[in-house]
């Protein structure tokens, strides 16, 4: 049996987590006796961008890439920072096999890395086992996608309903269930303050609510999957 050599890169920050993906990955070696992984690891979202570069001036390729979500970096939003990892590999990488991980579920952030970036796979660490990361990287590799629970009931949860909201509105509503007020918004979403309470009164209307209170609002963009 021919080996394939799986060039790997493992994004992440958690000593623990990493090693745990080694470790699976050395495993899947020893078993299969059909891949053998070379691997690098990176630890923040600067060395992610730094390595892509390296990579890149050299021709070399990803074959498969883990990526924490909230990998660490010294702005602000990290969900945002292991978007842009994910959206670099998968628009310089297109084949290259990318598997998500998030510590926590929001499905906000599962549907837009679903959407965006479309990873082979996509774990919730509540969900996750080391059978279940196995299994994982294998169905990846052999016949992906391979998302854990809490990424499936999210996904049907948003597909459940005909309510159609564009990115601005999803971010608009993320953002406040974030604890963000309205009168701070337009230093984050590119509109004025006018135009974001005239698109949160839209969505109001869609979802069939009226009055000044965002507590109904959130409730209801919750039950609909969108934060």
């Amino acid at each position: 049996m021919e080996t394939k050599y799986i060039k790997t890169v493992i994004i992440d920050n958690h000593p623990l987590l990493v090693d745990d993906y080694r470790a699976t990955l050395r495993k899947i070696e020893s078993t299969s006796k059909k891949f053998n992984f070379i691997i690098e690891e990176i630890k923040s979202y600067e060395g992610a961008l730094a390595l892509i570069t390296k990579k890149v001036e050299r021709e070399e390729n990803i074959d498969l890439a883990f990526l924490d979500l909230h990998i660490s970096t010294t702005r602000r939003r990290s969900y945002q920072n292991g978007e842009a990892i994910g959206i670099k590999i998968r628009s310089l990488y297109p084949q290259s096999k990318i598997i998500i991980k998030a510590d926590s579920k929001d499905n906000f952030q599962i549907n837009r890395m679903l959407r965006i970036v479309k990873p082979e796979g996509f774990l919730i660490m509540t969900d996750v086992d080391k059978e279940v990361l196995k299994n994982t990287i294998i169905d990846v590799l052999n016949d992906p996608p391979f998302y854990s629970k809490s990424v499936l009931k999210s996904f049907y949860k948003s597909k459940g309903h005909n309510i159609s909201l564009n990115e601005l509105d999803e971010r608009l509503l993320y953002e406040l269930s974030c604890g963000i007020k309205m009168k701070d918004l337009p230093e984050i979403l590119p509109l004025t303050l006018a135009a974001l309470e005239k698109r949160k009164q839209n969505i109001k209307s869609l979802f069939g609510i009226e009055g000044r209170d965002n507590s109904m609002l959130l409730k209801k963009a919750r039950e609909y999957g969108f934060i």
